[in-house]
């Protein structure tokens, strides 16, 4: 409570927000799993043979690494920012800030990783 007695709660305008952050969030994550994917496999072909069975389960093995901790990552980040939008500090930029930056970082070392193979 404030110390006016009156209890502060979210508006219309600070869930739009709040939807429109975790929109990105969930854009930055299609990105990165696009990119990675895609340096993981050409990594994974320069160092396997390709048409081998070993480098089919290989492919399978990377997109499952990939994905299973992005798609829990992207639960998380609902309720990181949801708390930052309903709690005590109410830091809803900052949280999304720490998610978002190490992703574009991310993306970006993903991107040069195929650049390089």
């Amino acid at each position: 409570m404030s110390e006016t007695g009156v209890r502060w709660r979210p508006g219309a305008v600070d869930y739009a927000v709040f939807f429109a952050l975790y929109a990105i969030i969930l854009a930055l994550s299609y990105v990165f799993f696009l990119v990675w994917y895609t340096a993981l496999r050409l990594l994974v072909g320069e160092i396997l043979e390709p048409g081998n069975s070993a480098t089919r389960s290989a492919f399978q093995g990377v997109l499952l690494v990939l994905a299973l901790p992005l798609f829990i990552f992207v639960l998380s980040a609902y309720y990181y920012l949801n708390s930052g939008l309903k709690g005590r500090r109410r830091d809803l930029r900052g949280r999304f800030v720490r998610l978002a930056v190490p992703m574009v970082i991310a993306i970006a070392l993903g991107g040069l990783l195929q650049s390089v193979l």
